[in-house]
């Protein structure tokens, strides 16, 4: 079996190698942090879909103050949630003081948000 003696320089060189990769290590956590807290600054346009219906347009022109315009979901049916005009979640109309909010019951996954994404990049094209 070889053995190999050190000598101190390369034992100082090996510590100070791993200093500087425990430092960029560091700096690169750092980095992320920060570009993660500057991601958290950006608005966002928030979104929810009640329904959906089409019209002729001499259906719409008939339209005045008081009519009533039937969608296609039903009451109590989960309401889409975009965000940035990217559907991600689906949640259920509730009242919180005086107010309607949104009570989130299901995410899409990932896959779904990247198809979407992708969908409308290439379409843009």
């Amino acid at each position: 079996m070889a053995t190999k003696n050190f000598e101190f320089e390369e034992i100082k060189s090996g510590k100070d190698r791993l200093k500087e990769h425990s430092e960029k290590s560091s700096s690169n956590r750092d980095f992320g942090t920060h570009a993660v807290e500057m991601l958290m600054d950006i608005p966002v346009t928030i979104s929810v879909e009640l329904g959906r219906v089409r019209m002729r347009i001499d259906e719409l022109m008939k339209l005045t103050s008081g009519s009533v315009i039937e969608l296609n979901k039903l009451v109590g049916e989960t309401l889409d949630i975009y965000i940035n005009d990217k559907l991600v979640a689906r949640g259920e109309a509730v009242v919180t003081n005086d107010k309607i909010g949104i009570r989130l019951t299901e995410f899409s996954d990932q896959t779904q948000r990247l198809t979407a994404v992708d969908d409308s990049s290439s379409s843009a094209a």
